[in-house]
């Protein structure tokens, strides 16, 4: 007999295919135990609010927001409600593999894990690119140190994981890294699987790209603080953000997307020798390429 998986799920502000293409996925797995509960975020939108009544699956749970409340909040809220001993995570706008719930199910119990994720396609713009991540837990945790290699759409655990860490917590943009911080810390053990089981879709209005600034900024300052403390509290990140330190690396952070952009669009040369002087002057240039590097390690070095 298969064990309940709870996939929870946001909406916000996806199209109707959007939709058809994340909803039928999950109802489509081969692992048909499973309850699949759809907080919508957004009621006011009478397209997502039709859609979503019109869902005969029995599997199908909607909840209601009376107002919007953002993605953190909506997915505890959808915590709450999970019947199952599992939890998957997916977001309304990619598509899952049939046989991801599946095959991460069999790598959780083989391994006795308590999170895995997997290889994805990364959508944007009409192509595709193929992400790898590392597969065993010791690998995983050394490279968390320094990057999220556990796409937070592809999450595959054990309840009682959120239960011991209170669910997510609320920092923006940058909530999916710090639970995992948090898994490290507390000896959960994680793995990835090495086939491609998602398509995750990158929009121009995401959340990671509306706040990609401050996403950044506040993922170094989690990377930091891990390496000193056992607990990152979130006054801690709070007061980071309304310190000098964080107004004067948004300002260089800002400036140095103003200057890639500069560069890629001017047609003035002259234009684009003083951008890129100012963009090797930019400390969060080499940031960029320091980050680049990591990700080719994990490709190439990292999947076993």
């Amino acid at each position: 007999m298969q064990d309940k998986i709870s996939v929870i799920m946001s909406v916000y502000n996806e199209t109707k295919e959007e939709l058809q293409r994340s909803v039928f996925s999950i109802l489509d797995q081969t692992y048909d135990d499973l309850e699949f509960i759809i907080v919508n975020d957004n009621p006011k939108n009478e397209m997502l609010r039709s859609f979503l009544k019109n869902l005969k699956d029995k599997r199908v749970r909607i909840v209601e927001n009376e107002q919007n409340m953002g993605l953190v909040a909506s997915l505890n809220r959808a915590l709450s409600e999970v019947n199952g001993e599992y939890v998957a995570r997916m977001d309304a706008d990619d598509y899952s593999f049939p046989e991801r719930l599946a095959k991460q199910m069999e790598l959780l119990e083989r391994e006795d894990l308590d999170i895995v994720g997997s290889a994805v396609n990364i959508c944007s713009n009409g192509s595709k690119t193929a992400a790898y991540f590392p597969l065993r837990s010791d690998k995983i945790a050394r490279m968390l140190k320094h990057i999220n290699v556990i796409p937070h759409p592809t999450w595959l655990l054990r309840k009682e994981v959120y239960d011991r860490l209170g669910g997510y917590r609320n920092i923006k943009a940058c909530e999916d890294y710090d639970f995992l911080l948090r898994c490290l810390k507390n000896g959960f053990r994680m793995g990835n699987l090495k086939e491609l089981e998602l398509d995750h879709y990158v929009r121009d209005n995401s959340i990671s790209k509306t706040n990609l600034i401050e996403q950044i900024l506040v993922t170094r300052f989690l990377k930091k603080r891990m390496k000193q403390i056992d607990i990152i509290d979130e006054n801690d990140i709070e007061g980071y953000k309304a310190s000098q330190s964080y107004t004067s690396d948004h300002e260089k952070l800002t400036e140095y997307y103003v200057l890639k952009e500069s560069l890629m669009n001017t047609e003035n040369a002259d234009s684009k020798f003083e951008d890129a002087i100012g963009l090797l002057k930019n400390k969060f240039f080499y940031e960029e390429i320091k980050e680049k590097i990591a990700m080719k390690m994990i490709n190439f070095f990292w999947r076993d």
